[in-house]
């Protein structure tokens, strides 16, 4: 998901709650969120999840 907002440096924020939900969820399954924002150059958040059958990449 990306977004064309005001952005924010990540090194200096925290999650907020619904950042912190999709990082707790992903964990939970062994993954990781890749959370990219760049002030004045909006957000990237991405996750990669498993499909049960599907050959790991």
């Amino acid at each position: 998901m990306v977004d064309d907002g005001v952005g924010f440096d990540a090194g200096e924020a925290t999650y907020g709650t619904g950042l912190q939900g999709i990082a707790d969820r992903l964990s939970a399954l062994g993954r990781e969120m890749d959370l990219r924002s760049t002030p004045g150059a909006g957000t990237s958040v991405r996750g990669e999840l498993p499909i049960m059958g599907a050959p790991e990449r």
